[in-house]
C-alpha cells in the first residue's frame, strides 16, 4: 500500500443470504514494502467466503496489492494493530429468511452488498462506493442514506464501451398465491452520457424482455426516489440492469426495500392504476362505453399514449378511453371510491395524455349524491404526443362533510384518433396553486423537466436565499454541472389556458462570470417553439424580476424556461415565484441593468449613458441590422448577437444632432484615462460623429475626437486620452447627413487608468 493517495483495503467473510462482516480493514500509505497481515475468523458451522475489497484513492497514486494468501486453524489477532474494523471482529450471522431493516434483500450498502450479487452474464459489475466517483461530472458525491456511507454504481469510464450492461440480482423473494410487493430505492442518474437503467422482475432463469421499470437520460444531480409495484405468483428476484452510455455516464443506486403490499396510499387518495383492482374506481353504468385499464402503446395508431407516466415503460398500466368502434360523442365515466367531503381546499392532480384528432373531450366532475353537475375542469382537442399535468381544486360544498366522488369524462371525437389516457392521480390537503404558478419551496408544482431536447435538468436548490422568504427552495442550474460549454437544460410548465394567461411574472439571479443565458419560449401543439424572453451574462448576486407578455396567446400553450451553460464553471442561473395572471397591459420587463458605468456593451441597457434634452435626435439602443438597407451595423461588436447603440438617418433633417451624455467620471489634477470605443459610419449619407469632454454639457467645446463621412462596412475601434480636472462628461454626438443612408453606430466603451497607447486602429468586417 504505497503511494500518495492511497485509500483502504478491507478483509470481508461472506456467508450466503447475509450481509458481509469486515474483519480487518487499513486505510492510508503503508510505505514501499511487503507487510504481513493478520485477520482472526471466528469459528462457525456455516461455509463462507472471503473477499478482499480494495478502494481507489483520489488519483492514479493508490495502488494497493496482496500476495501469498494462507488458512490456519490456530487463533491470531489483528495484523498490524491498527487494522481493527470500524466495528471489530463479528462472530459470523445466522442467515436471514426475510427481508428485515438491513437484510438479504434491504440494503443501504453501507457494510456490504447484503443479499445482492453479481450476475455472471452481463459484461461487467456493479460496484460498492463511498464518497464522489472517479469521474467528474457524473456519478453522486456522497451516499443516500447519510451522505457518509455507500452505494452501489456503474463506473462508465473505459475500458467500458457503449451498450455494455451490468446486472445486480437480488436474493429470492417469496410470495404466497398472488401477491402484490412494494419495491423502493433511490436512484442517481447525472452526466451527459447517462444511458438507461432497468428494474425486472425475474422468475426462473431467464431475463424478461421487458423491465416492469425504466429511466433514460440524465436525471439531474440528486437522488430520485422510485416505488415500483411488483405482482407475482411465484417467487422471484428483482433485477437492477445499467446500461453504458458514454464516459460521463455513472449511474447509482442507494437504499432499496421491498415491503408486502401497493406502493399506492391505502387511503386510496392516490392511484397509479398498477393494481389491477385500480384503487376502488368503478365504471359508470349511464354512459355509452368504459375506460379500460392499458400498458404499452393503445390499439390504434396516430393516438394514445406508448408507455405510462408512472414508470416511462410498456409494462407500466393507465386508464384509457378506446375510440376505434364508438360513435362522436360517446361518453366513458370513471367514478372515483367515495370521499369525505372536504372541510378545507383540496387539491386534485393527475397526468392526462390527449393525443390524435382535434375533437376529443375530457371533463372532470365533481359528484356529490350521484348528481355530476357542471365541469370542475375541462380540455379539448390534441396537446401533443406527450404526458401533460393538471391540477384542479376541487369545490367545498356548503355541506362540507357531504361525501363525493371524482368523475373522469372522456367524450369521442370525430374519429377513432381521438384516445384520451390519465395516469397518477392524487388529492392532497390544501388549495392547488394557480395554473402554472411555483414557489418550488415543496418541488416543482406542475413544472416537469423535458425528457426530450435538452441534455440537462433544472434541480431544486437551497445553496443561497430564495427569493420567497429566504429559507426556501428555488429552481437553477448550477454551471458547474454540466461541465459543458452549451448544454441547456428546460423546465415545461402545464398546459396554460390563453384566456386567463395574459401575463407571466417570475424571479430570476443570473449569477458568474461568463454564466450563459436565460430564456422563455412558448410553444402550442401545432406550432413550434417561440422566443419571447432572453438574458445572458452575469449581473449582481440577487433576485430580479422578469416580466413576458403572453397575450398573442390564442389556443393554450406552455412555456419553457430555458436554461445555456456558458463557458464557466461557477455561478448559477435560478427563477423562483412564477405566477400568471390575465392583464392586457403586460409590458417586456428586464430588470437588469448595466448600473450606472462609463463602461458599457450595451447587453442590457444604456448603463449610467443618458440622452440630451436639447438636442433633435436621440441615440437608439439596437439588436441586429437597423432599419435602412445599404447603413448601419449587421449586428454588435460584442459577440454579433447583442446591443449597441445607434442614430437612425431615416425621416430626420439634415444637420440634425443627437448627444448622449456619460456618467461623472472624477479626475484629479495630472490624472489621465484612456477611453476606448468602437464605431461604424456606413452609408452613401453619413453625416459627423464627434466626442466631447467637459463640465457642462450646455458648452461643449471642441470636439476631442472627429470622424466624418462613410468609413466602411466595419466596426472599428479607436481611443483617446481623457484629461482634465474635476466631474467630467463625456458627450458622443451624432449629426445626420444628407439623407437616410446615414447611420452611425457605437459599442463597446470602456474606461482604463492611464493614457492611451497609441492611436492605432481596428477593424471588423461586416460583409
Amino acid at each position: 500500500m504505497y503511494g500518495q493517495t492511497i485509500d483502504t483495503l478491507t478483509v470481508l467473510v461472506r456467508v450466503q443470504g447475509v450481509a458481509d462482516t469486515a474483519i480487518w480493514s487499513l486505510t492510508s500509505a503503508q510505505g514501499q514494502q511487503w507487510k504481513l497481515g493478520n485477520a482472526p475468523i471466528s469459528m462457525s458451522s456455516k461455509s463462507y467466503q472471503i473477499v478482499f475489497q480494495g478502494r481507489r484513492g483520489t488519483s492514479v497514486t493508490g495502488d494497493i496489492a496482496i500476495d501469498d494468501i494462507s488458512f490456519t486453524e490456530s487463533s491470531c489477532g489483528v495484523r498490524p494493530n491498527e487494522a481493527h474494523p470500524i466495528h471489530g471482529p463479528t462472530t459470523l450471522p445466522t442467515p436471514s429468511t426475510t427481508p428485515g431493516a438491513q437484510g438479504a434483500f434491504n440494503c443501504s450498502f453501507d457494510n456490504a452488498f447484503c443479499g445482492w450479487t453479481q450476475d455472471h452474464t452481463d459484461n461487467f459489475d456493479w460496484t460498492r462506493m463511498h464518497g464522489r466517483t472517479p469521474s467528474a461530472q457524473t456519478g453522486p458525491t456522497s451516499d443516500h442514506t447519510s451522505s457518509r456511507g455507500y452505494y452501489v454504481y456503474t463506473e462508465a469510464s473505459n475500458p467500458r464501451r457503449n451498450g455494455d450492461k451490468a446486472r445486480l440480482i437480488s436474493p429470492d423473494v417469496a410470495v404466497t398465491g398472488t401477491q402484490t410487493k412494494c419495491l423502493t430505492f433511490w436512484y442517481f442518474m447525472m452526466g451527459r452520457n447517462v444511458a438507461q437503467l432497468n428494474v425486472y422482475a425475474k422468475s426462473g432463469l431467464a431475463l424478461p424482455t421487458t423491465p416492469i421499470w425504466r429511466r433514460s437520460g440524465n436525471q439531474g444531480n440528486r437522488w430520485v426516489k422510485a416505488k415500483v409495484d411488483i405482482t407475482a405468483k411465484s417467487v422471484f428476484n428483482v433485477v437492477f440492469e445499467s446500461v453504458r452510455g458514454g464516459a460521463y455516464g455513472d449511474i447509482a443506486v442507494d437504499d432499496v426495500a421491498i415491503s408486502d403490499g401497493s406502493c399506492t396510499s391505502s387511503a386510496m387518495m392516490v392511484c397509479n392504476f398498477e393494481s389491477a383492482t385500480i384503487c376502488g374506481f368503478q365504471q359508470s353504468h349511464t354512459d355509452q362505453f368504459d375506460w379500460t385499464r392499458g400498458s404499452g402503446s393503445t390499439n390504434s395508431v396516430g393516438t394514445g399514449p406508448s408507455n405510462d407516466h408512472t414508470y416511462g415503460t410498456s409494462r407500466g398500466h393507465y386508464m384509457f378511453t378506446e375510440a376505434s368502434g364508438r360513435q362522436r360523442g360517446n361518453k366513458a365515466r370513471l367514478i372515483s371510491p367515495i370521499y369525505q367531503g372536504p372541510s378545507t381546499p383540496m387539491c386534485l392532480k393527475f397526468w392526462y395524455h390527449m393525443y390524435g384528432s382535434t375533437g376529443q373531450t375530457m371533463n372532470i366532475y365533481k359528484q356529490t349524491r350521484g348528481v355530476l353537475g357542471t365541469p370542475i375542469w375541462t380540455k379539448s382537442g390534441s396537446h401533443g404526443n406527450q404526458w401533460l399535468v393538471a391540477s384542479v381544486n376541487i369545490p367545498v360544498s356548503g355541506q362540507s362533510s357531504s361525501p363525493y366522488q371524482i368523475v373522469f369524462e372522456g367524450v369521442r371525437g370525430t374519429n377513432y384518433r381521438s384516445d384520451i389516457a390519465i395516469d397518477d392521480f392524487s388529492i392532497t390537503s390544501g388549495a392547488c396553486l394557480s395554473e402554472g404558478a411555483c414557489n418550488f419551496d415543496n418541488g416543482f408544482c406542475t413544472w416537469t423537466n423535458a425528457k426530450t431536447g435538452d441534455q440537462f435538468d433544472w434541480t431544486l436548490g437551497t445553496a443561497f436565499p430564495d427569493h420567497t422568504s429566504t429559507k426556501g427552495q428555488y429552481a437553477y442550474l448550477e454551471s458547474s454541472n454540466p461541465n459543458h460549454p452549451g448544454y441547456d437544460a428546460k423546465l415545461v410548465s402545464e398546459s396554460l389556458s390563453a384566456h386567463t394567461h395574459k401575463c407571466m411574472y417570475f424571479w430570476y439571479n443570473v449569477y458568474g462570470s461568463n454564466i450563459g443565458t436565460l430564456r422563455v419560449w412558448t410553444t402550442a401543439t401545432t406550432t413550434n417553439p417561440k422566443p419571447l424572453w432572453e438574458l445572458s451574462g452575469s449581473q449582481q448576486n440577487q433576485w430580479y424580476q422578469g416580466i413576458v407578455p403572453l397575450q398573442n396567446q390564442n389556443t393554450s400553450f406552455t412555456v419553457i424556461f430555458e436554461a445555456v451553460r456558458g463557458t464557466s464553471n461557477v455561478g448559477h442561473i435560478a427563477i423562483d415565484d412564477v405566477t400568471f395572471d390575465d392583464a392586457q397591459s403586460c409590458q417586456l420587463m428586464l430588470l437588469l441593468t448595466g448600473g450606472s458605468n462609463f463602461s458599457c456593451d450595451f447587453t442590457y441597457d444604456t448603463c449610467g449613458w443618458t440622452q440630451d434634452q436639447s438636442d433633435q435626435l436621440d441615440w437608439t439602443r439596437q439588436r441586429g441590422h437597423t432599419a435602412s438597407r445599404g447603413t448601419g451595423p449587421n449586428s454588435d461588436h460584442t459577440n454579433g448577437r447583442g446591443y449597441y447603440i445607434y442614430t437612425e438617418a431615416s425621416g430626420k433633417a439634415q444637420g440634425s444632432k443627437a448627444r448622449l451624455v456619460s456618467p461623472v467620471t472624477q479626475m484629479a489634477s495630472g490624472q489621465q484615462n484612456c477611453v476606448t470605443f468602437w464605431y461604424t459610419m456606413y452609408g452613401a449619407h453619413v453625416g459627423g460623429l464627434n466626442i466631447y469632454v467637459t463640465t457642462n454639457i450646455q458648452s461643449l467645446g471642441q470636439p476631442v475626437w472627429r470622424r466624418t463621412g462613410n468609413q466602411g462596412n466595419s466596426w472599428r475601434s479607436s481611443q483617446f486620452t481623457l484629461t482634465g480636472t474635476g466631474s467630467l462628461k463625456v458627450v458622443l454626438e451624432a449629426s445626420r447627413g444628407n439623407g437616410y443612408q446615414g447611420d452611425i453606430a457605437v459599442d463597446d466603451i470602456s474606461l482604463a487608468a492611464g493614457p492611451c497607447s497609441g492611436m492605432c486602429s481596428h477593424k471588423i468586417s461586416q460583409d
